[in-house]
């Protein structure tokens, strides 16, 4: 891939990150059983079509005319807009929320079944799965969400995105958030799941991890920077 960029071979990576992206998800999704065996679990479970969807958009946003003509932008604002909505819907469908509410797909097959035997079982093949088209689904949206962030100046999201609360959470909180969700989500689901009615397990989730992670970054990750900073070497020329 590297000696592709350097010899300047755009189109043959783009085609060759495209198709890629398709045979993972045509294996993924079980319409060749049999085929997900060895190494092929490990491309299916890892998901490196995500970092393939993200290579793709930026090839293919280098090849878009800047500025884009206005008539183009506007349908892609559209494809944007729908992009959004099946990129949260695809990362929700799955989660333990959506259980609380009554709208969870299973990711997979309950056990017993090894990660390697999982995706060739007829339980996995039977049934519609979040793995089957989650991924791909929200990879591809969020390609595309990505690409009209930042090539379309108003596209509607945009004018959320640069909110100051959003500022603040995205520059200052992602990190401590990123780390304190999981471990939040998991406690709160281990001591009161179950025990609370969806809507109200929903928002415990939801802000107990904001909670965790405010104090965290202005306290914790800040003193770090700082120390950090002491150590820093700056030029003397």
């Amino acid at each position: 891939m590297l000696v592709a960029l350097f010899k300047g071979w755009i189109k043959p990576l783009t085609w060759m990150i495209a198709i890629a992206i398709v045979a993972i998800a045509v294996v993924r999704a079980g319409f060749i059983p049999g085929l997900v065996s060895g190494p092929i679990v490990a491309i299916c479970a890892q998901r490196p079509d995500s970092l393939m969807v993200g290579m793709l958009a930026a090839l293919l946003s280098a090849r878009v005319a800047d500025p884009i003509a206005p008539t183009t932008a506007r349908r892609w604002s559209k494809i944007g807009m729908v992009a959004v909505v099946l990129s949260v819907l695809s990362v929700f469908a799955s989660t333990t929320i959506a259980a609380k509410i009554g709208i969870h797909i299973p990711y997979l097959p309950k056990q017993p079944y090894t990660r390697a035997h999982v995706f060739n079982s007829e339980a996995y093949l039977s049934k519609w799965f979040w793995f089957k088209w989650g991924s791909t689904l929200a990879s591809v949206t969020m390609g595309i969400t990505t690409f009209c962030i930042f090539r379309l100046p108003n596209f509607p999201l945009n004018r959320w995105l640069t909110n100051r609360r959003m500022v603040y959470v995205g520059g200052v909180l992602s990190y401590a958030l990123y780390l304190v969700h999981t471990p939040v989500q998991y406690l709160i689901e281990q001591t009161v799941g179950g025990h609370l009615p969806g809507v109200l397990d929903f928002a415990l989730k939801m802000a107990l991890p904001f909670a965790v992670a405010i104090p965290m970054a202005t306290v914790v990750e800040k003193k770090a920077m700082e120390i950090k900073n002491r150590f820093s070497v700056t030029s003397t020329h």
